[in-house]
């Protein structure tokens, strides 16, 4: 994940594939397996981590490809929806529109 991690990544797909998501960042520890501050887990940029969608019939062949180092954190939607749960908390619930807006134009519009 780079320019923006987690959330940038997200959302570039979303609205990308005109489609939405549904995550969970419960997950995320660092390899000394401490929990990482949220802030980290939407927005650090680690070039040992990506994020990939795959349809539901190919899930069990990439986890198996891929081993321990894959972890399903969520699903593509048709509603057109971002959405980003923490410790059973919504914390993000933006349309895909807004965030395509906010990426297209975000500059012109603070300045």
């Amino acid at each position: 994940l780079s320019d923006g991690g987690l959330a940038v990544a997200l959302a570039e797909s979303a609205f990308g594939g005109k489609l939405g998501a549904s995550i969970t960042i419960d997950f995320q520890k660092n390899e000394k397996n401490i929990s990482l501050p949220l802030n980290a887990r939407l927005f650090s940029e680690s070039n040992s981590r990506l994020l990939v969608t795959t349809q539901k019939h190919q899930q069990k062949a990439f986890e198996n490809i891929m081993g321990k180092d894959a972890l399903l954190i969520g699903q593509v939607t048709e509603q057109k929806q971002v959405k980003v749960f923490f410790q059973q908390q919504s914390i993000i619930d933006i349309s895909t529109e807004a965030l395509l807006n906010a990426w297209e134009n975000g500059l012109e519009k603070a300045i």
